[in-house]
């Protein structure tokens, strides 16, 4: 007897990408938590407001949301095998550029009336 024979394959869940949610992620910057992940037994510790360095980046489907692709985020001092979805974390960006103090203190000089003494 063959009663499977004439059985419909089960319909894959349609996709959903959230890739294009990220923000030019690259390794070294900084992140600051804007949604815990409190449920998750691996999110312990990252609280909303957490700094953390990113050290890896990945694309995939989330575990817990079968047809969710996501751009995920690892993090210096997690274990390596644990990305983070990137939806809850935003890039610190910072203020100034970052330069040389005596250059800085040369570019005030040539600003302001008052020179402050500039070292060789």
């Amino acid at each position: 007897m063959m009663f499977g024979l004439f059985r419909k394959n089960p319909v894959p869940p349609q996709l959903r990408d959230e890739r294009s949610w990220n923000e030019d992620w690259q390794v070294g910057d900084l992140a600051r938590c804007i949604q815990p992940f409190p449920d998750r037994p691996f999110a312990r510790g990252i609280a909303r407001g957490t700094l953390l360095r990113v050290s890896g980046l990945d694309e995939g489907e989330a575990i817990d949301d079968p047809g969710l692709l996501i751009s995920g985020l690892a993090f210096e001092g997690r274990p390596a095998r644990l990305f983070y979805a990137c939806i809850g974390f935003r890039k610190v960006r910072p203020t100034q550029e970052a330069c040389d103090e005596a250059f800085a203190r040369k570019l005030r000089n040539a600003l302001t009336d008052k020179p402050e003494k500039v070292a060789a």
